[in-house]
């Protein structure tokens, strides 16, 4: 009996004292995030307010994109305010860069002052808070190795920034094929296998392939720095929405194995393509073509055919309230939608970072084929006639330059004056608008803008 209440008389001393301290890491949690919090605001509005002020309202946007996550209850409404404001016809890319400059300086000195406090709730036993702050600082600046230590990662030569557990097998000489972890020494030879490929996982996308490991790892940094590039073009402008799992890729060293495996899960698929997003699957395929060689002289490899593909998925999954399909209220003109993703495969997937082939855009415009085209119908004010031909035939060449046409004039309307209207038709394509009247109701007066196009056209 004595001990029945001895026990009772401590847990009445021990349960008051633990919630009282647990209170007070939750308000020393508090104190330490304040400053971090307020000092974010009161920047990115400085920021916004200049951007504003200097005719680059889109940058402001991802400002108050950025205030809205560090908990500014204004940030949806000044957003919306936003929204119809078109950047600055004389904003030059030298000037964007400078503007830019304080907001990536920013993106990174914040992760760190949040990684700091992550830090602290890891060493006080506050993991959930520990976790969710380290998440948020990567969100900034995915080089925060701070951040990456707290949810137990470790950086392993050629494997990049790992998760504890997959470092612990890979520490041990096993790779992870086909599904499975297996020892090293003969898993090379089992991942040629396209039923037992080698599985590449990193923050955005886990790769699926049976070529060479080394070529894996390549593709798997063009990707990441793709990503990066594709959520600093839209954040701000397209409701983004974080991805739950890293995109599913798949890549097969021979045609045959892609074709199969379309055969079998994906009855609806595209032929004759090398690579191909499915929606129904979530996830892009490709094969490993050297060199895809098109009418007119155009050349693609791998790289330019997954910048394109991986568009599609990055638009289809990472857009809230986006629609991608052929038919039905809603649908987007497909052929604009071609077009951006077809913008993005211009770009050389390059180590320095991914940079539109101008060569390459001019050879596609001087081929036979494009002048056609050009000649009758690609124009702002052409959008349905290229709607109800893209998809006719099964001729992928000439697929391709309906895409090319649509890419060629979604880059027209990036440059000088027209650039708040491509980020706004790309917002009412994806987004299900009626992008033709959106544009007309932004440019006025489209025949001009239609000789402007035919002009800059010949400018290549």
């Amino acid at each position: 009996m004595r001990r029945v209440l001895f026990v009772a008389l401590l847990a009445l001393v021990i349960v008051p004292c633990a919630a009282r301290s647990g209170a007070a890491q939750g308000d020393e949690l508090a104190r330490r995030l304040r400053p971090v919090r307020i000092k974010q605001r009161g920047e990115l509005s400085k920021m916004a307010a200049d951007a504003i002020k200097k005719g680059y309202p889109s940058l402001a946007r991802r400002c108050w994109v950025l205030a809205g996550r560090a908990g500014e209850d204004l940030a949806e409404t000044r957003i919306a305010e936003l929204a119809d404001e078109p950047d600055g016809a004389k904003l030059d890319a030298k000037k964007r860069a400078g503007l830019e400059k304080p907001f990536v300086k920013h993106r990174v000195q914040m992760s760190k002052h949040l990684g700091d406090v992550g830090r602290w709730c890891a060493e006080n036993d506050r993991d959930d808070d520990a976790q969710r702050l380290a998440r948020e600082a990567l969100e900034l600046d995915p080089q925060n190795a701070d951040a990456r230590g707290i949810l137990g990662q470790r950086r392993l030569k050629g494997w990049g920034w790992v998760s504890g557990e997959d470092a612990a097998q890979l520490s041990k000489g096993l790779v992870r094929v086909g599904g499975e972890w297996v020892k090293k020494a003969g898993a090379a030879k089992r991942a040629r296998s396209a039923e037992t490929p080698w599985e590449v996982v990193s923050d955005h996308w886990r790769i699926h392939s049976n070529l060479e490991l080394a070529r894996v790892f390549e593709l798997r940094d063009l990707l990441e720095r793709f990503h990066e590039r594709w959520v600093a073009d839209w954040e701000g402008t397209l409701p983004l929405v974080a991805a739950e799992e890293p995109h599913v890729v798949l890549i097969f060293a021979a045609e045959s194995e892609y074709t199969a495996d379309l055969e079998k899960n994906d009855p609806q698929h595209i032929k004759n393509v090398p690579g191909q997003y499915s929606p129904r699957l979530r996830r892009a395929s490709f094969w490993d073509v050297e060199t895809l060689r098109q009418k007119g002289g155009q050349v693609s490899g791998l790289g330019e055919l997954m910048l394109h593909e991986c568009a599609h998925q990055l638009f289809r999954e990472r857009v809230k309230g986006n629609h991608l399909a052929l038919e039905g209220d809603g649908a987007p003109n497909f052929w604009v939608h071609e077009g951006i993703s077809e913008l993005y495969g211009m770009h050389v997937p390059a180590k320095a970072g991914l940079v539109l082939d101008a060569k390459r855009v001019r050879g596609q415009l001087r081929t036979r084929h494009l002048r056609d085209h050009f000649a009758s119908m690609p124009s702002p004010s052409s959008f349905d006639s290229m709607t109800r031909k893209a998809f006719q035939g099964s001729d992928p060449v000439t697929r391709t330059t309906h895409y090319a046409a649509a890419g060629f004039l979604c880059l027209f309307l990036e440059q000088g004056p027209h650039r708040s209207a491509f980020r706004f038709l790309v917002r009412d394509v994806y987004c299900g608008g009626n992008e033709k009247a959106r544009i007309a109701d932004r440019l006025g007066d489209l025949p001009k803008l239609d000789a402007a196009f035919k002009k800059y056209v010949r400018g290549f």
